[in-house]
């Protein structure tokens, strides 16, 4: 069993809260992702590095909402063709469009670092 699985089980054991990705692979703390978000008439590529995998209940209802919170990198319609680090951390509520960078290509850790992630 590797690591990842192992650390997975451990914090399903304890109650913890896991995501998984679009193959199934868990998202830990610490990761680094890749992920598409739909902005109106266009799509935008992220880069983002989890900080945080939290639960939250709803004050109002018994709904529970899986979040992931995530510092990025963005490309889009309004950095143009720049990589620039987001203002502040936002949080994923859907995975179905997320993969986990298990091995961080060369292109995009130089990314990562010239945005300052």
């Amino acid at each position: 069993m590797s690591d990842r699985k192992k650390e997975a089980f451990k914090k399903e054991l304890k109650g913890e809260p896991i995501a998984y990705d679009l193959f199934g692979v868990p998202i830990l703390e610490g990761d680094y992702i890749l992920y598409a978000v739909a902005q109106q008439s266009a799509a935008e590529i992220k880069i983002g590095k989890i900080l945080a995998v939290i639960d939250k209940k709803d004050d109002w209802s018994s709904k529970v909402t899986r979040k992931a919170k995530v510092q990025r990198v963005e490309q889009g319609w309004r950095t143009e063709d720049k990589w620039e680090l987001g203002g502040r951390p936002s949080y994923l509520t859907r995975f179905d469009k997320v993969v986990v960078l298990k091995d961080v290509p060369s292109e995009i850790l130089k990314i990562i670092e010239d945005a300052g992630l």
